[in-house]
């Protein structure tokens, strides 16, 4: 954003969601969209259309929970939740460290000696890892797996979590 216009949101009426933006583009939030297409927006009196594709990277997989169980049991990755350390006492899964994707950022090189490993991200639902992903990516890390829907799907399906 120019300095010039100080405060602004980013608005899409098809989702009735409104964004506040920021000039800082290492904190600027990343979300996930449900659906492909084309969004419209505005910002003041600029518009334009953001175009929304499915998420593929040479370093990047998404992994079903019972998929992700046989990953975890062959290959033995770095396994990262990034979901809030309230959520991670509730249960997470066994072996893996936190880093809320709130903090990723900022935290990055605490995982630079993984940069060429596996790591296999989750959240509750598959959203903030995405998130997370892009992040570890944009970074220079090439072996990144989703948990695909999160350790909701993973319980559901009854695989293991740590009190």
């Amino acid at each position: 954003l120019p300095e010039k216009m100080g405060e602004a949101e980013a608005v899409f009426p098809s989702l009735k969601e409104k964004k506040q933006l920021t000039r800082d583009l290492k904190t600027t939030a990343y979300f996930k969209m449900k659906h492909r297409g084309i969004y419209p927006f505005h910002i003041r009196s600029m518009k334009g259309k953001i175009t929304v594709i499915e998420y593929h990277q040479a370093s990047y997989k998404t992994l079903s929970s019972k998929d992700a169980d046989g990953y975890i049991k062959t290959y033995k990755p770095l396994i990262l939740d990034v979901r809030t350390q309230k959520e991670y006492a509730k249960g997470h899964l066994e072996n893996s460290i936190l880093i809320p994707v709130q903090e990723l950022q900022k935290r990055i090189n605490e995982l630079d000696v993984y940069k060429n490993n596996a790591i296999l991200i989750y959240c509750a639902s598959g959203n903030r890892s995405t998130v997370a992903s892009k992040i570890l990516i944009d970074s220079g890390f090439n072996k990144i797996f989703n948990l695909k829907y999160g350790i909701l799907d993973w319980k559901t399906k009854k695989y293991p979590i740590v009190r």
